[in-house]
């Protein structure tokens, strides 16, 4: 079939044009797309390496938190998370270490008043009792450490006791817990 050179031309007009139209159709399409998902996960934060957090009250310092990495989530509901681990040192007014607790990975909440620890949370008191769990929540406003999770304390004299729903104050010198099982040395003079 022979076409004249103006429909020729009019033919691969109209052709680039609907080619055209759909490539940049298709094209727009994709671009939305990838604006939509791009902006999903974009969420303003902050990255600090060794961070350093100190927590006062009336000039005493009560405690001090050291993170190797702490991320500041700038989201709709602001929190810090600390996924290289954390350890908090608890002091009394003569800044005599009373406590320390240490985890894998932590997050603060409510404007750096909670801090939620979980996975290996390890803390040893003053009178050298080790608590164990794999969640323990600190309350800084209130100054009570809670957790819902099983709790081990292995004592300085070699007690051990095991429990749930675990609240103690922030120096571990005075603590609940329920279903209390463990292993308790008895001193044989006390019994006879």
């Amino acid at each position: 079939m022979f076409f004249s050179p103006r429909k020729k031309t009019a033919a691969l007009l109209w052709f680039a044009i609907i080619c055209g139209s759909l490539f940049f159709a298709s094209c727009e399409n994709d671009l939305k797309k990838i604006k939509e998902l791009s902006q999903q996960d974009i969420k303003p934060q902050e990255l600090t390496t060794n961070a350093e957090i100190t927590y006062s009250d009336s000039a005493h310092v009560k405690a001090v938190v050291f993170a190797p990495v702490l991320i500041n989530h700038k989201i709709d509901t602001p929190y810090y998370e600390m996924p290289k681990g954390v350890k908090i040192v608890f002091y009394d007014k003569e800044l005599k270490v009373i406590n320390t607790l240490t985890s894998n990975y932590a997050i603060s909440k409510d404007d750096n008043n909670r801090f939620e620890l979980y996975k290996n949370v390890v803390s040893k008191n003053a009178q050298g009792d080790v608590f164990k769990s794999e969640e323990l929540i600190w309350n800084a406003k209130t100054q009570l450490i809670t957790s819902s999770q099983p709790v081990q304390i292995l004592f300085a004299n070699g007690n051990i006791s095991n429990g749930t729903n675990f609240e103690s104050n922030q120096d571990f010198s005075h603590y609940t817990m329920n279903q209390t099982t463990g292993i308790w040395n008895v001193d044989q003079k006390a019994i006879e």
